[in-house]
């Protein structure tokens, strides 16, 4: 990782009813967006909102691990999301 980054930090969204290990996993793929991939604070912010609807929602389909998430759940969030993002545009 590289430090030296003088922006701010990105703001990010809280995600505190997250389970810990989630929270974790979610702040290091954050980190690894910003510092790694250089990718802008508003890009992240975004990543970051966006990251932690999806965990809630996987959540709430019951996984309780982020070992138990399959494939099937992440093409039902995106086909969720995609008609969601339709009826609303």
């Amino acid at each position: 990782m590289s430090p030296e980054r003088t922006a701010s930090p990105p703001v990010r969204s809280p995600g505190s009813d997250l389970p810990p290990e989630w929270e974790a996993a979610r702040e290091d793929y954050l980190t690894y967006l910003q510092y790694e991939r250089r990718l802008s604070d508003r890009t992240v912010n975004a990543y970051a909102a966006d990251l932690l609807q999806y965990m809630r929602w996987v959540m709430t389909h019951g996984r309780s691990t982020l070992e138990a998430v399959t494939r099937e759940d992440v093409e039902a969030y995106l086909t969720t999301d995609a008609e969601r993002v339709s009826a609303r545009t």
